[in-house]
């Protein structure tokens, strides 16, 4: 069942902050579960395949290349407007470019954006390394817009995110303005290491706790 409009038509924005680390998106947001059976509060009419959940100095992100599967009937009914338009934060681990793909109710299917490769170490400190001004450890913003194709309202219905770091999702009802695109977000690489999410640092307590006190109890026995 389709859900009325909202009267705000206020954008459908995914972060990715409440994930646990290693989670798979799958139907979360599309009236199902993700990977840990936890059921999602809103359907969205988007469901995701491959990629996990990773952290960063910067939060959490979805990882690794994924597919994206929009119900467009769905968004126009969220956003109460039959155009809408998908802007995202993304990088590649590559000095090469990641290709977003997407594909459109029509069945017609384009690269649609090119993302920056960001992964070269030697960027900023040897900008000469660089064959964009993306440094190393920064996602940058990007835009998917609707179509118009046979005419009618070709609205993207997926799309293929060959990219290693994803985020900030959002999709806007677009009204004939300018489109808004996020902004770059520094700090986006793994420093070598995940930073877990708060669940996680738990059980790393728990689990440390319980080889202290098992330690202290050996030591006693001898």
């Amino acid at each position: 069942m389709v859900a009325a409009p909202f009267a705000s038509a206020a954008p459908i924005n995914l972060t990715f902050e409440l994930f646990a680390y290693g989670t798979q998106i799958n139907n979360y947001y599309n009236g199902g579960k993700d990977s840990l059976g936890r059921n999602g509060y809103e359907n969205f009419g988007l469901s995701f395949s491959g990629g996990s959940i990773k952290y960063t100095p910067s939060g959490g992100y979805l990882s690794g290349p994924v597919n994206l599967t929009i119900n467009p009937d769905i968004v126009r009914a969220l956003l109460g407007s039959d155009r809408y338009y998908i802007t995202f934060n993304a990088a590649k681990y590559s000095v090469d470019y990641g290709v977003v793909t997407a594909t459109y109710e029509s069945g017609f299917s384009e690269p649609s954006q090119y993302v920056n490769g960001n992964g070269n170490p030697y960027c900023p400190s040897q900008p000469d390394a660089c064959d964009y001004p993306v440094y190393h450890g920064t996602m940058g913003g990007y835009y998917i817009p609707g179509g118009t194709q046979n005419g009618y309202n070709d609205m993207v219905t997926s799309i293929g995110f060959n990219t290693d770091r994803l985020d900030n999702i959002q999709i806007r009802a677009y009204d004939g303005q300018g489109i808004v695109v996020p902004g770059r977000i520094t700090d986006t690489y793994e420093n070598g290491r995940d930073v877990p999410e708060p669940a996680t640092l738990a059980l790393f307590g728990a689990g440390a706790a319980a080889l202290l006190a098992r330690r202290r109890r050996n030591k006693k026995a001898l």
